[in-house]
């Protein structure tokens, strides 16, 4: 009976070959894929779903390579979930029935809960040097029709 032996877990040299493979995943978007993405015409409501998602894992993706000390261990863990949490959007979004239209009205919802909370923080702070005039603008424009999305989807 043979007995398997593996080698020691190398914490380091795992680091560094996922160091290189990102790195590597990186050159490979920037030569391959990056110029597709900015080149599209016609983009869909779909379309615009996935290359909002690809630049937000393109931006973890640069600070993930940024980080490289070993008390930036939380940061790299927390992108690296992030970057997981991208995939499984990519995956939803032929998935889930109107997945575009959701992943917009999630969007606008949360632009349209932003905007309250500051228009709501200036009118109990009014010393504070905040501008709600745009904030105001938007919920005054696209309130009714936010919400009404929101309630159908």
């Amino acid at each position: 009976m043979a007995t398997s032996t593996s080698a020691p877990f190398d914490g380091l040299k795992t680091t560094e070959q996922f160091y290189a493979m990102v790195k590597s995943l990186r050159e490979f978007d920037k030569l391959e894929v990056n110029g597709v993405i900015e080149t599209l015409l016609s983009k869909t409501d779909r379309d615009q779903c996935f290359i909002g998602t690809y630049y937000r894992a393109v931006a973890n993706v640069e600070t993930l390579l940024s980080l490289k000390s070993a008390k930036d261990a939380q940061a790299i863990a927390m992108l690296a979930r992030g970057l997981f949490e991208l995939a499984v959007d990519v995956r939803l979004i032929g998935t889930i029935q109107d997945g575009p239209a959701k992943m917009i009205a999630f969007c606008d919802v949360e632009k349209l809960r932003s905007a309250r909370k500051i228009v709501e923080f200036k009118a109990a702070n009014p010393g504070a040097t905040a501008d709600p005039r745009i904030y105001q603008s938007f919920i005054a424009s696209d309130e009714q029709r936010i919400e009404s999305e929101r309630k159908t989807l």
